[in-house]
């Protein structure tokens, strides 16, 4: 009796556990089903004594029909992926794009620049069809920016390795807990402010190798044409390929406007390959009066399997200029004194943040200006992690002579 006892006392305590539902059930009574690693799942039984419902955590795309008979096992969240998915929440809502309200543009302002250019920080044109001449520049509308792409000598049909369209680098560390590149990998979604004429156009996920692509259609009508369009696409987590998750050159998002076959790849599946589009493209440089726009993008881990995103949020604009201002600065820099010979002569200027560990590059920006003992031009040396030093050569002897410049620092991947 005392035996029987002790065993129901410790069934009720240990929830009845068990990889299958006890043989013998009451209305209400729970039961800790460890059918499902790792850590099991906690069901009850309903007031009818018909069925086990769940308790903790909610079926991840099943029915309720599915739920109440409990056929849906292999969907359910179990307590330690509820935690997960609950204490990540904030993760989850994380845009892991840099700039992606296109406010910061220390380089250009709204200034257009053709292939290479950077519209808005981190944000960089690229095409390479020989007779396209196109531009891209920052605009307002309204109260946020976009990047407006525009073409002012038509691009022939794309072929071989042309592209043309407009993309993001992503560093390693931003991405690391995608966890691609094991069996791990997590699902991503991302979403996309779009304007444009009728057409197919594309979205792609690549590696920095070249290695690895997922790229989809991006499909206009007639209807949406040249009217905002909001987007969103689901990008499987890639189980292979190699994914840096350091401060290199990690991810990259692409969005295509034209490419040529060799830069095509079969649409929703991951593919080896440099690839950077979809095929079925539409030429998207055919014609002059095509303009493109992007704003609002995100991208995101796709923590709660629903495939859709959080509500876009603006950055907050001090704290995103931070966050640019670790592959591009600009840092004004002065020296004054008296020149007593012909000697370098240095300026250190402390930057706001520490800048990515790379091999830096330097350009001379405007309100530059020397005195007439020192040349036009600098030297320059990065000091790790957040310094500047900014030399100049005197020519002669002189009393309170100086130099000053605003100066470019790139850190870009």
């Amino acid at each position: 009796m005392l035996l029987d006892m002790n065993n129901a006392l410790k069934a009720l305590a240990s929830c009845q556990s068990g990889a299958t539902a006890p043989a013998t059930m009451y209305p209400g009574m729970f039961w800790l089903d460890t059918s499902i690693p790792p850590d099991g799942y906690l069901r009850q039984r309903n007031l009818t004594n018909t069925a086990w419902v769940s308790v903790l955590g909610l079926p991840a795309k099943s029915t309720e029909a599915q739920a109440a008979a409990g056929t849906d096992t292999a969907s359910y969240l179990t307590p330690k992926m509820l935690a997960e998915q609950q204490g990540a929440s904030l993760n989850y809502a994380r845009n892991r794009l840099i700039n992606p309200a296109m406010q910061i543009s220390q380089e250009n302002g709204n200034t257009g620049g053709a292939n290479g250019w950077y519209p808005a920080d981190q944000w960089v044109g690229a095409y390479s069809q020989p007779s396209l001449v196109a531009s891209y520049a920052r605009v307002k509308v309204g109260t946020q920016y976009r990047l407006r792409t525009t073409i002012s000598v038509a691009g022939a049909t794309p072929v071989g390795g042309e592209y043309f369209g407009i993309l993001q680098r992503l560093e390693g560390s931003r991405i690391a807990d995608f966890r691609f590149g094991s069996a791990s990998a997590r699902k991503i979604i991302v979403r996309l402010g779009f304007k444009g004429p009728a057409g197919t156009y594309g979205v792609a996920i690549r590696n920095v190798t070249g290695s690895r692509i997922y790229a989809t259609q991006l499909v206009i009508t007639a209807a949406q044409a040249n009217i905002d369009q909001i987007r969103t696409f689901e990008v499987p987590g890639d189980i292979t390929g190699t994914w840096p998750q350091t401060d290199v050159n990690g991810m990259e998002l692409w969005i295509t406007f034209a490419a040529g076959s060799t830069y095509m790849v079969a649409p929703n599946a991951w593919a080896t390959g440099a690839q950077v589009a979809p095929t079925g493209m539409t030429n998207g440089a055919a014609s002059t009066a095509n303009v493109f726009e992007i704003f609002d993008v995100g991208l995101y881990l796709d923590l709660t399997g629903t495939g859709q995103p959080p509500p876009f949020k603006v950055p907050d604009k001090n704290k995103e200029m931070l966050a640019c201002q670790r592959y591009y600065v600009m840092q004004y820099s002065i020296y004054s004194k008296d020149v007593t010979s012909i000697t370098t002569c240095y300026c250190i200027a402390t930057l706001p943040v520490d800048m990515r560990p790379a091999t830096q590059t330097f350009v001379q920006k405007a309100n530059s200006g020397q005195s007439a003992s020192f040349p036009a031009t600098s030297s320059y040396t990065f000091l790790p992690p957040r310094a500047l030093r900014v030399g100049r050569i005197s020519s002669a002897a002189a009393n309170a002579q100086l130099f000053h410049e605003m100066t470019g620092i790139s850190a870009r991947m």
